[in-house]
């Protein structure tokens, strides 16, 4: 059905809050749960073998920018006669593979020094610990990301509600809880530690910081060649993770009946997934000019064969309040079909044919 809309949710709450909402408006909608997937590039290896990789990667990065900028210390973009695109997309994978060496290096100077430090049989963190910095990490993540996804959503007409934040998150301070994170992960999958009764990890043995293994996305380190993998003993695996989401399917009622306004409101403090939400929003305003369409011809007309009706509807430009500037719309006949036998189902258009007309 053309007017059929769905929008995903993370939990099975969040869908229900939204039907109940919808339900009071006079929306008919229903839940059901959806199977996602997504797959991801992992690279495995020693802590030093990656560094190792990632160092070798970066000069490579270095020697070809200096290629282009003929020696200098820094390469002027507006003089690259390239494609700059291209240029873009190498300098956000060279300050990836950057930032993943430093992260790297990071995590290895936080093992040696728990390493180092510690015998078997001590207490090298606990669960408090791991809660503590999974708090101010989050945190500290949102505390910057908020702002930004406010800012884009509401050039879509997405009003989010004011965020309450806890103490200010240093980025310093949100940096060295990843960390912490990161490094706990590694003592865990390496079985270098083991919890207890009472949430605290001990050291059960010590290897070289340098030995650990350790898994990375390769998502924006560029184009990898298999040679180089081999060559520092790293292995490449992709990941395909399988999950489940909650999609909340809507008659097309909600398309006449509701305004964005009003879907916002029953959307506020929801966890609808971005891109559903996002994607929802495009294809609602859409296919409201189309219904907008349709009942100013018929409307006006009073009643309209189907034939005139197709005809008029082959670029239409619309006159209405519901648009802030000269919109001309096409609906090809087997989507103003689709949408004239929808519109009769829900009720807002009655007679045969040869005779349609709003049904008052």
């Amino acid at each position: 059905m053309v007017l059929e809309e769905s929008l995903l949710f993370d939990s099975a709450e969040g869908a229900d809050a939204f039907i109940k909402y919808l339900r009071k408006k006079g929306c008919k909608a229903h839940k059901k749960t959806v199977a996602t997937f997504s797959e991801r590039e992992e690279l495995e290896g020693t802590l030093d073998s990656l560094i190792a990789f990632l160092e070798n990667l970066a000069e490579r990065d270095a020697a070809s920018r200096d290629d282009r900028s003929d020696g200098d210390d820094e390469w002027d973009l507006e003089e690259w006669e390239g494609d700059p695109d291209d240029e873009v997309d190498r300098a956000i994978v060279a300050a990836s593979r950057r930032s993943r060496i430093e992260k790297l290096k990071k995590a290895r100077t936080g093992l040696e020094k728990i390493l180092g430090l510690n015998s078997e049989g001590d207490i090298v963190f606990s669960e408090a610990d791991l809660a503590r910095n999974r708090e101010v990490y989050v945190e500290g993540m949102m505390q910057r990301a908020f702002p930004v996804l406010k800012a884009e959503l509401e050039e879509r007409g997405i009003d989010l509600p004011p965020r309450e934040e806890g103490e200010a998150i240093s980025e310093e301070e949100a940096g060295d809880a990843g960390s912490f994170l990161f490094v706990a992960d590694l003592l865990e999958e390496n079985g270098l530690v083991r919890g207890d009764d009472k949430g605290d990890f001990r050291l059960i043995r010590k290897i070289p910081a340098g030995v650990c293994r350790v898994k990375i996305v390769s998502e924006s380190l560029g184009e990898i060649e298999e040679g180089d993998l081999q060559a520092h003993g790293i292995s490449s695996c992709i990941h395909v993770a399988m999950e489940c989401m909650h999609e909340v399917v809507m008659d097309g009622s909600i398309i006449v009946e509701l305004s964005i306004e009003e879907v916002e409101d029953g959307l506020r403090g929801l966890d609808v997934e971005v891109q559903s939400l996002d994607d929802f929003f495009s294809r609602f305003e859409l296919k409201r000019l189309a219904i907008v369409a349709l009942l100013e011809v018929v409307g006006g007309s009073g009643r309209i064969p189907y034939s005139r009706l197709r005809d008029q509807l082959a670029g239409y430009r619309l006159e209405s309040d519901e648009v802030s500037g000269p919109v001309r719309v096409t609906l090809h006949e087997d989507f103003l079909s689709a949408l004239v036998a929808e519109m009769r189902k829900l009720g807002y258009l009655t007679g045969s044919q040869e005779n349609i007309r709003l049904n008052k």
